[in-house]
This record gives structure tokens, C-alpha cells and sequence, in this order.
């Protein structure tokens, strides 16, 4: 599954809790029906669920506090600037997504298991695009932190550990 996809469902169900329904008054209103569609509309997953255990628990809570009407204009406002700015960094991926699909080695590193576009991307950003830099796949794996640094000493043969410095954007990738 995609990263941006996963990302986008998780904001999608965050933008329908906060922007629409922040106390459980407005919540027992419409009912469990009316949630729902308000719900599937803004793409949210296993809406017909979440609609029945949000009027479920609003239907069990009467109480009102003094500053809740207050605290779900709270909620609302950097929910709004959270969504700006989901918004750019969608864009942004977009940007990132063109620009790495004129890249000669675009098709190369995308055809390698478990690298898509934005992995991918960041690969010829955390090697510097040029490979034969490092001469060797070894050394690639040695920067990478992804090949074991021997750690012998004395009588002590065949100790591998972990490397502690390493580039921890290329780590990533591979």
C-alpha cells in the first residue's frame, strides 16, 4: 500500500471527526444514518461503523460541561491549518513525483521491490545521483548502514555489529 494513500485515508478520517462533529450534541442529532452518508461523503473508511460507535457514545453521554462549546472551537481551528497543510504536502509530492519521473534512472529504481515513487526519490537525493562515487556496491551498503562492521579484537573473530555512523536517509531506503 502506498504511503500517501495510507496518509490521505488517516486525514480524510480525522478532517470528518473534528470538522463537522466536535460534541456529542450535535452527534445524536442527525442519527446513525445521516452520520453515515455525512461520513461516506468525505471518503472516510468503515464510515457505517464509525457513525454507530460515535451516536452509541453520545447517546450514553447527557452531560455538558461549561467550556465545551468553547473547546470545540478549539478543536476546529488548527484543524483547519492542519488541513492547509496536508494539502501542501500533497502538492509537494505531486512536485517531488514529476520531478523524479524525469530522472534517467527513474524506471531502474522504481522497478526494485518495495521502492515507489517517494522512496525512490530519495534515493538519488541521499547518494547525490551519482553511483559511481562509491565504486562498489559494498561501499554503497557500508554508507547505508545496511552492512556489519566488524567489531573483532584479540582472540574475538567473526564479531558483527551494527554500524553507529551511517547515512540514516539512505538507511531508510535500503
Amino acid at each position: 500500500m502506498d504511503l500517501v494513500a495510507d496518509r490521505t485515508r488517516t486525514v480524510n478520517r480525522l478532517r470528518a471527526q473534528l470538522t463537522g462533529y466536535q460534541t456529542s450534541a450535535p452527534i445524536r442529532r442527525p442519527g446513525a444514518k445521516r452520520l453515515e452518508t455525512w461520513l461516506r461523503n468525505r471518503k472516510v473508511l468503515r464510515a457505517e461503523r464509525l457513525a454507530e460507535t460515535a451516536v452509541e457514545a453520545a447517546e450514553r453521554q447527557h452531560t455538558s460541561l461549561p467550556g465545551e462549546k468553547l473547546t470545540a472551537r478549539m478543536v476546529l481551528t488548527p484543524e483547519k491549518v492542519v488541513l492547509v497543510v496536508n494539502e501542501q504536502v500533497a502538492e509537494l509530492d505531486k512536485v517531488i513525483e514529476a520531478r523524479f519521473r524525469d530522472h534517467r534512472h527513474f524506471e531502474v529504481i522504481t522497478s526494485m521491490p518495495g521502492l515507489g515513487i517517494i522512496l525512490g526519490a530519495e534515493f538519488p537525493a541521499a547518494t547525490g545521483g551519482d553511483m559511481a562515487v562509491f565504486g562498489t556496491p559494498d561501499r554503497l551498503a557500508g554508507f547505508g548502514g545496511v552492512a556489519p562492521v566488524p567489531g573483532d579484537s584479540g582472540k574475538i573473530s567473526g564479531d558483527l555489529r551494527r554500524p553507529q555512523r551511517y547515512n540514516r536517509r539512505l538507511r531508510r531506503v535500503l
